[in-house]
């Protein structure tokens, strides 16, 4: 079959490619299949824009992947899809239509909803659409039957990572989402950088983390099967800067011992990033990921409260996160911190708080965001029970700005996002470092109510800010 998968439009493009399609479409070329990946936003096809696309091509079957926050994007492209082919099956997958299946099969331009590891089921899947035979035995699927709407139970987490094939990334424009990726790794490397994923699954129990996809369940590929991929990405792309995005690289040290030994004993020349929490960090296995060209740890710390630490379960303390950054720092890493703003039962003092921390902690880079109930999570449901959201509300996850929903009775949604700017220029700008002193920074961050006001696209702001930091070749403060 001629299958076409689509990434749906989005306002602000992202240098990382689509991995979640790329690793379907392996899984289909190797069963036989014909397919073709776009990702709109790259391509500069706003929704409306793709038409010519589709009756060029004229696919068989149209998948399209829609994260927490494109619901609106995923269902207009599912639309448009329709209006050129209304014979051609439609089909969703990702972290929404997981989570809320039904949600999406009440769409009329969508027919089938993949939920979980797609690796696992879509050829069986198009196998049964090309013979034209029932799909109520296919696990995870949603469906149509005669107008009612039918969701089978999920499969199993896909167990040996390594049966997985690497992505089919010649069936992206790789060229264009290559990254220097400079908050991680700083200036002066010139990185050619891209990520990849050395495991799937976490299993803490934050109350806000999506594990629609990928479930709770650590399972980690070999470290032979992820130099095999490395390599590739090395010979045939020129990549020398490499993000893994797994949830938890680190969870078991002697694999990352066994990573950090096979970049060594290859001679591999790269740089590299992982995604850690704060009771992981260890000295030593920081020393060994450095010595093998490591240069940056990114660290989930979320709030500088440690009752709101509690609430969100996630299992750290104030005294941990000091002493993580402090550990990194010694190992030579670099390090990053995120931290969230407006978590159900905070206060003015508790953001307060957490945004004081953040700028103490001796970080190199960081970020900040408000809370966003996702459907699926803890967090949505606690949300769901007091009120703050209708059941099954997709707008609860619109477009960055969770529909307006504020978790805490101090601020407004608007106020919360300012607090998230004043948050970010604080971070990067109030800071004294060398080539920044005091009076500047005190300067700086005196003029940020000027600024914002007289902004009308906020973050646009940092972003001209940061460019000019770059232009005077000044360190992240």
């Amino acid at each position: 079959m001629k299958v076409l998968l689509i990434k749906p439009w989005a306002m602000v493009p992202t240098y990382f490619p689509p991995l979640g399609l790329a690793y379907i479409g392996a899984v289909l070329e190797k069963a036989g299949h014909s397919v073709k990946i776009l990702d709109l936003t790259i391509e500069g096809m706003a929704p409306n824009k793709f038409r010519p696309y589709l009756l060029e091509h004229k696919p068989d079957v149209v998948g399209i992947t829609c994260m927490v926050t494109e619901f609106n994007e995923a269902s207009k492209t599912s639309s448009i899809c329709k209006e050129v082919a209304p014979r051609v099956p439609v089909i969703v997958g990702g972290p929404l239509p997981s989570a809320l299946p039904r949600s999406f099969l009440a769409q009329p331009s969508i027919d089938i909803v993949v939920r979980g590891e797609a690796e696992a089921t879509i050829t069986e899947l198009l196998r049964r659409l090309e013979s034209g035979t029932s799909l109520a035995d296919v696990p995870g699927v949603g469906y149509k039957d005669n107008g009612e709407m039918r969701v089978n139970p999920a499969g199993p987490p896909i167990l040996d990572m390594d049966t997985i094939p690497f992505p089919a990334r010649h069936l992206l424009p790789m060229e264009r989402y290559f990254s220097s990726f400079e908050n991680w790794f700083g200036r002066g490397y010139g990185i050619k950088g891209t990520n990849m994923f050395s495991s799937r699954g976490c299993p803490y129990s934050c109350i806000y983390c999506d594990k629609n996809v990928f479930g709770a369940k650590w399972r980690g590929r070999s470290a032979g099967n992820i130099m095999a991929e490395i390599e590739i990405l090395v010979r045939e792309y020129g990549v020398n800067g490499i993000l893994f995005s797994d949830d938890m690289f680190d969870l078991y040290p002697a694999r990352v011992y066994q990573i950090c030994d096979e970049i060594k004993s290859r001679g591999l020349d790269i740089v590299w990033g992982i995604n850690s929490r704060v009771n992981h960090a260890d000295e030593e296995m920081y020393r060994r990921m450095k010595e093998s060209g490591c240069q940056c740890v990114a660290f989930g710390i979320e709030s500088g409260n440690q009752n709101t630490l509690d609430f969100m379960r996630k299992k750290i303390t104030l005294q941990q996160i000091t002493e993580a950054i402090d550990i990194a720092n010694r190992a030579g890493l670099k390090t990053v911190g995120y931290f969230m703003i407006g978590m159900l039962g905070e206060n003015r003092d508790t953001i307060k708080q957490t945004v004081k921390f953040a700028r103490g902690l001796g970080l190199d880079s960081g970020g900040f965001s408000r809370v966003v109930p996702y459907p699926g999570t803890t967090l949505y449901r606690l949300v769901e029970e007091q009120g703050f959201i209708r059941s099954a509300d997709t707008a609860a996850v619109r477009e960055e700005t969770g529909a307006g929903v504020s978790l805490t009775p101090d601020f407004t949604p608007a106020q919360l996002d300012r607090i998230v700017e004043k948050a970010y220029w604080q971070f990067f700008w109030s800071r004294p470092s060398r080539k920044l002193p005091g009076l500047v920074c005190s300067f700086i961050s005196a003029l940020f109510p000027i600024a914002y006001a007289l902004s009308l696209r906020k973050m646009n702001l940092f972003i001209h800010l940061n460019r000019l930091r770059e232009a005077l070749r000044l360190p992240l403060p």
